[in-house]
């Protein structure tokens, strides 16, 4: 399947047409990055295309003309994107609508070199039954004519079921930030992951690909080999989609994640799925101190990994077993390195989660080391 943006754009770094043999070499690659550490079972995306439930797209002018887009790999600039083969095609039909729409009112898009213009970005989130969540950032706090342009786009798209509007006015590469106005709708999204489901606000994390987030998790809590009788830690659990795969399974999951909206749904999400053996807590995962005998201790860090804090204190604590989840390998090795003082390290399991990208997801089971025999609590023979 041809992509008219494959040598512009920089998102996908395979051609769009041979998927298997794309995730092929991606495995290929991670596997040689990963060494020492072996790498076990590979699962490919069960949907290449089309599977992006979140896009967020960049605005900018072109001949007086609005237009939206991705960044180019290594580039500030707007690479004008009219359709997407790996995102949803609900997304990419309102995202069409929403600029031709712009346009005939006369909305621009913000420059960051002379401070004028209103349009930042725009994110869409769609659920399995093609609902759509918006968020419009802006630069000023009036979305001018927003009132017309959501009516007619609303029209063409009975999907949408709620439109947020963030006010950033900083220059920072940080998309979903600043001040929130809710236009439309209750201001989050609702989706079925499993035999969950979900509410999801515009700036909470939330895997881009459900399908195969559904496989990640049923994976690594089969891997943990529960009895029920756990009590469990999920470090990093944004809206709570671990701890609930988790908590039919142990007796007690404790879910912690710095993003105050998150936990907001997190909570939202527990009442409404009736787990209630969840709690949440906001907090900073570095910050987290074992002051319970944690089991099993569930980690799904941003890119850049696990806080440095966090390491120590599961080399100084060690819970019975860890699953650590990675959208980036490269950092999962780097702490696996310093982990593996502590655990035994199991083999990697890799899932292509963001097909046609170079990027993947990552599994891997920590087992703590039991002292040896003889040796006292500094490790020297008795």
């Amino acid at each position: 399947m041809p992509c008219p943006y494959y040598k512009h754009c920089g998102s996908c770094s395979y051609l769009p047409e041979d998927e298997k043999k794309a995730a092929a070499e991606k495995f290929a690659k991670v596997k040689e990055m990963l060494k020492p550490f072996k790498v076990g079972k590979c699962f490919e995306n069960p949907e290449p295309f089309r599977y992006r439930h979140k896009v967020i797209y960049h605005f900018a002018m072109r001949d007086n003309r609005l237009i939206a887009g991705f960044h180019p790999s290594g580039s500030t600039k707007v690479l004008e994107i009219d359709d997407c083969l790996i995102q949803s095609e609900a997304a990419v039909s309102i995202n069409r609508d929403l600029v031709s729409i712009c346009n005939r009112h006369h909305l621009t898009a913000y420059n960051e070199r002379t401070g004028q213009g209103c349009l930042r970005h725009v994110l869409y989130r769609v659920s399995i039954d093609n609902k759509v969540l918006m968020c419009i950032v802006t630069a000023t706090r009036e979305l001018y004519g927003s009132k017309d342009i959501l009516k007619e786009l609303r029209a063409l798209h009975p999907e949408i079921i709620g439109i947020d509007q963030y006010v950033q006015k900083r220059s920072t590469s940080i998309v979903i930030e600043g001040e929130t106005k809710q236009l439309y709708g209750k201001g989050y999204l609702i989706d079925q992951l499993g035999p969950y489901r979900f509410a999801i606000s515009s700036s909470a994390f939330y895997q881009v690909n459900p399908k195969m987030a559904e496989i990640i998790y049923n994976e690594a809590v089969e891997a943990l080999r529960l009895t029920g009788e756990e009590k469990a830690l999920d470090l990093y659990c944004g809206i709570g989609t671990i701890s609930h795969f988790l908590s039919g399974k142990v007796k007690e999951v404790l879910g912690v994640e710095l993003n105050p909206r998150a936990v907001r749904d997190a909570v939202r999400n527990a009442q409404m799925n009736e787990a209630n053996n969840i709690e949440f807590r906001c907090q900073d995962a570095g910050e987290v101190r074992f002051d319970k005998d944690f089991d099993v201790v569930v980690v799904d860090p941003p890119r850049s990994g696990l806080d440095r804090r966090l390491v120590a204190q599961l080399n100084s604590q060690p819970a019975k077993k860890v699953a650590y989840i990675s959208c980036n390998p490269e950092t999962m090795k780097r702490d696996l390195l310093q982990l593996q003082k502590k655990y035994q390290i199991g083999e990697i399991e890799l899932f292509d989660q963001f097909g046609f990208t170079d990027h993947v997801e990552a599994f891997c089971l920590l087992k703590r080391k039991e002292k040896t025999a003889g040796t006292n609590a500094s490790g020297r023979r008795n």
